[in-house]
């Protein structure tokens, strides 16, 4: 209202000065909205706890679940939206990247696997980290399913480096699990 009056009159020094208000208002306005959308990532990792100890179980796998940055805070549509790849991910991790109890004791490993999940602020991102200390992924076996799936030619894979392999991973349906 302040602003139309100052049109209105065309007085300038209090255009401005209400252009200045009126600016701090929404930028006030604008950050109260964004705190109450954020809520902290702990509200998706926390149900982590019950899922990775109901797959061990259920696998009989001994699996230990560490947690880091349960306070980085994300916009809850964002939260929403990462929580089916990351039980994905989790699940995965348990499932193909943990071994069995006995081959993890004749690699000389302890027998329970341990999957961490760490969650960091870096360079205006929210990084999330899921790892597994299992046996890791054998690029070998992605390079044969690729190939026997047909999404590359022999003489092409083996010209691809590790890291060019290990992208067929995220192509959906892909996986080198035995069953």
């Amino acid at each position: 209202n302040q602003l139309n009056q100052n049109v209105e009159n065309w007085d300038r020094n209090a255009i401005n000065m209400a252009a200045q208000r009126l600016d701090t208002v929404t930028s006030e306005l604008q950050e109260s909205i964004m705190s109450t959308r954020m809520q902290p990532i702990s509200v998706v990792l926390d149900r982590f706890h019950r899922l990775t100890r109901d797959m061990a179980r259920k696998l009989g796998k001994s699996v230990a679940l560490s947690l880091e940055g349960e306070e980085v805070e994300l916009d809850k549509s964002i939260i929403e939206k990462i929580a089916d790849p990351l039980t994905h991910l989790v699940r995965n991790a348990i499932d193909h990247g943990l071994e069995p109890v006995d081959e993890r004791r004749r690699s000389g490993k302890s027998e329970q696997g341990t999957i961490s999940i760490k969650a960091r602020h870096e360079a205006g991102h929210v990084l999330i980290e899921v790892a597994d200390d299992g046996r890791g992924i054998s690029i070998e076996r992605v390079r044969e399913e690729a190939i026997k799936r047909g999404l590359l030619e022999r003489a092409r894979a083996e010209e691809l480096s590790d890291k060019e392999l290990l992208r067929f991973i995220f192509t959906p349906g892909f996986s080198t699990a035995r069953e």
